[in-house]
């Protein structure tokens, strides 16, 4: 007997430290409203002294709003059946008469069932983190309707700018070129070779002009235009366009390399586009190789996707330019072009929420890095 005593005690003593050191609240009252034992943690919570708590001031039907007493009621009903009740939020009215979120649940205890064993959390910081999340949604969604509005003005200034570079801008430009031709036809026999030249380099100056502003307008309807995402395999695309290459360039030897069964979601309009300009540029920047030898693989190592060659390459340093409209590493009168194809690139595969980089050396070939979000991610 003195062992199951000593045991007792000591069970006893581990039980009020226990509940003394809690970082919950925890009380014990009777389920008619008097609560007559708690730790600090709950004293604190509501603002009372443990010796009002003796005198029996602290009244839990006290603590409660008014028209939250009946989730009270309903939770000691729940408790009486089935012996605890589930936890739910409410508020707790201090003694300085502020109130504080809490989240409650109790046991029903005692030998004639009529006492609740309370547990307490205060859900202030919560709450007041939620609040904060709150208002920078409110924020966040401020600043995207705004943005959302820029862009959508953006959009607008870009269309007007489209409409006017293709009507008012290639009006001109269609006459100059329509009074060049008529000039040379009417006068040709009053036109020594110089002046023949010259109209020739007026009409190659126009057809150049022309062909910029093509390539400008598909640059600017990137912008806009939405991506028509689905699962598209960039090996089928890389084999049709490789194929117009090769009936563009029959006398030609070209060595293609294509990966099977590249696999990513994008949009296959402008993916198409992405490989037409790349395999394009790696046959241009290749034509002065015996055999032509272009891949396009997926480049573990990196991540990304890796189209190269073994053309003429480029030096690094001027690398920073490759992706803006109309740089060009290279002279026309080496390799045509309109200087636009990469920045067309680089469009397409940021808005696919990809990154594209390059890697080259003179001579020593060229090869091209971008990334896409793979096939079912």
């Amino acid at each position: 007997m003195p062992d199951k005593m000593h045991q007792l005690m000591r069970t006893k003593e581990r039980f009020e430290a226990f509940v003394s050191s809690a970082p919950i609240g925890i009380a014990s009252s009777h389920i008619d409203g008097r609560v007559f034992e708690a730790n600090d943690t709950y004293l604190d919570l509501i603002g009372y002294t443990r010796a009002e708590l003796e005198e029996g001031k602290v009244l839990w039907t006290d603590l409660t709003p008014k028209e939250l007493v009946y989730r009270d009621r309903e939770a000691i009903e729940e408790a009486v059946r089935t012996g605890r009740s589930h936890a739910f939020e409410k508020e707790y009215i201090r003694k300085d008469g502020s109130h504080v979120p809490i989240l409650i649940g109790f046991a029903i205890v005692g030998p004639d069932r009529d006492e609740a064993l309370t547990f307490v959390i205060d859900m202030t910081g919560q709450k007041s983190a939620e609040a904060e999340v709150r208002r920078l949604n409110t924020e966040l969604e401020a600043r995207v309707a705004s943005r959302t509005a820029e862009l959508e003005a953006s959009n607008k200034e870009l269309e007007a700018f489209c409409y006017a570079v293709s009507h008012d801008l290639r009006a001109p430009l269609r006459s100059i070129d329509g009074f060049a031709y008529a000039l040379l036809q009417d006068y040709e026999d009053k036109l020594d070779e110089d002046g023949k030249d010259f109209i020739g380099r007026i009409r190659a100056a126009s057809k150049r002009m022309d062909e910029l502003i093509s390539a400008l307008l598909s640059l600017s309807r990137l912008t806009t235009t939405e991506l028509d995402r689905q699962t598209v395999n960039l090996s089928e695309l890389a084999e049709a366009v490789t194929s117009d290459l090769m009936h563009a360039n029959p006398n030609r030897s070209i060595e293609f390399s294509i990966e099977p069964n590249l696999l990513v979601q994008g949009d296959r309009r402008t993916l198409r586009a992405v490989l037409d300009n790349l395999l394009n540029n790696a046959v241009k920047f290749t034509v002065n190789q015996e055999v032509a030898k272009i891949s396009l693989e997926f480049d573990k190592s990196v991540s990304a996707f890796a189209i190269r060659d073994n053309g003429v390459g480029f030096e690094m340093e001027q690398s920073s330019k490759l992706f803006q409209p109309f740089e060009r590493l290279h002279s026309p009168r080496e390799f045509s072009g309109s200087g636009i194809g990469l920045a067309t690139v680089y469009r397409i595969i940021r808005k696919h929420g990809g990154h594209i980089w390059a890697h080259a050396e003179i001579n020593k070939g060229a090869e091209f890095f971008f990334t896409l979000v793979p096939s079912g991610t």
